[in-house]
């Protein structure tokens, strides 16, 4: 569940590149944090798809579908995604 002092933040998908976003997401999470002024919480749902290509979703808005370059792309992703929500401090 959403609370107003909660970021939520999906990943969808299964095998390598999931899991790369998601170590990516908690290397950056303190700088999301920061940024928000609230806490995240990051939620992992495998999927039966064949290919590996992660969804990623900030309180159930779609980020990217994929494997950005790096965390910092990520990084700049998910802070836009949250400026376009009015979510940032």
């Amino acid at each position: 569940m959403n609370t107003s002092n909660e970021i939520v933040i999906k990943v969808l998908g299964k095998g390598y590149h999931t899991n790369t976003i998601l170590s990516w997401i908690e290397y950056i999470k303190n700088e999301i944090e920061e940024y928000s002024c609230k806490k995240v919480k990051i939620e992992y749902i495998e999927t039966d798809e064949n290919d590996d290509i992660p969804i990623i979703y900030v309180n159930n808005n779609l980020v990217f579908e994929g494997l950005p370059d790096n965390e910092g792309v990520l990084l700049e992703l998910i802070l836009h995604k949250l400026n376009e929500l009015k979510l940032l401090c």
